[in-house]
């Protein structure tokens, strides 16, 4: 059986039983490991793949998005960082993340449903992808003014919207930095400018997504 073997509604169905869905998530890993016409470097792609789907599940279940997104940064972090050699150290990860994205989607159920404002302007951030997305223009698709936008997010969130569209782009730019440029990334992610992505970039991360890209193609080798 060849990756992908999974479907996202497999991951959604399952989400409600903690057992079906590590295992589900422990099967897919096995299936990108155990795979020997890719080369590491691929083999990491494809998990980090695995945990963007996690990360889209919990989102979809009703998880807190600022955290899990920020979670989910983290994580991601910690598989950058392994060589795939390490695999046992890598499915720890992978699988500490399900734990952790299980978590984030029960504290959802316990709590009361999220202003359909703040959701639907996280469906439109997560949406969107290559568009310039400012909050002037999501606002305007939302049929609100960016100034109630930017108090509801703010007030519900504790972060500006900009802020919030901003860190959503970074990851998306980040998680495309294990196959592609530096430029084509931040063109694809809507950073017109590439000298202001790398700005933001490492004022966010601490270090440059060339540094970054390095990083992360040294420790899949």
């Amino acid at each position: 059986m060849s990756y992908p073997f999974y479907l996202a509604e497999n991951l959604a169905a399952a989400a409600h039983d903690r057992k079906a869905f590590l295992n589900l998530v422990k099967r897919n890993f096995d299936v990108i490991m155990n795979t020997h016409t890719q080369s590491d470097t691929m083999k990491k792609l494809r998990v980090a793949q695995l945990e963007a789907l996690i990360t889209r599940t919990a989102y979809r279940r009703g998880a807190n998005p600022v955290v899990l997104f920020d979670t989910g940064m983290v994580f991601l972090e910690k598989i950058a960082k392994l060589k795939v050699s390490q695999r046992e150290q890598m499915a720890k990860v992978i699988l500490d993340y399900c734990e952790e994205a299980l978590r984030l989607m029960a504290d959802s159920a316990e709590r009361p449903a999220r202003p359909s404002l703040l959701q639907r302007f996280f469906d439109e951030i997560e949406r969107t992808t290559n568009d310039v997305v400012t909050v002037e223009g999501v606002a305007r698709r939302l049929g609100v003014s960016p100034s109630h936008l930017a108090r509801a997010v703010k007030s519900a969130t504790g972060r500006p919207p900009i802020e919030l569209i901003q860190i959503r782009k970074l990851g998306r730019a980040r998680q495309q930095l294990s196959w592609s440029s530096v430029t084509q990334a931040a063109l694809d992610n809507g950073f017109y400018k590439v000298s202001a992505f790398i700005a933001l970039f490492r004022r966010h991360y601490g270090e440059t997504p060339g540094a970054y890209k390095k990083r992360l193609a040294n420790g899949a080798s």
